[in-house]
């Protein structure tokens, strides 16, 4: 794999825990959903997919090794926040970026699929 390629998965996983390790400023909602677990649920789907991208593979094992890191990346984040003020560890926002992680993979499969045609 390219080297290059590493760039854009190495990114985004620096932007979601640089993200979520910033101090928190409140919780505001968006449809009575909070919105922090929308953020952590497009992180999960952001690292798949991009994560997916830099492989060039969308095969079951590979999707399945990127869910599983991204869902690693979120355990991770999450208790590391039980040290930055105003954070703290939070199993909803794991089981968002869990969650997120598995739409990822989905839509990286579908867009697999779909591009191949009829």
């Amino acid at each position: 794999m390219a080297r290059r390629r590493l760039l854009l998965p190495l990114t985004v996983a620096a932007l979601v825990v640089g993200a979520s390790l910033l101090p928190e400023t409140g919780t505001p909602t968006a449809g009575g959903v909070p919105t922090d677990l929308l953020f952590h649920a497009a992180g999960g789907v952001l690292l798949v997919l991009a994560g997916a991208w830099a492989l060039r593979r969308t095969d079951g094992r590979a999707l399945l090794a990127l869910v599983t890191g991204a869902a690693l990346l979120g355990g991770t984040v999450e208790l590391a926040q039980g040290v930055v003020p105003g954070r703290h560890p939070s199993l909803l926002d794991f089981l968002a970026d869990a969650l997120g992680a598995v739409v990822g993979a989905l839509v990286a499969r579908y867009l697999t699929v779909a591009s191949r045609g009829p």
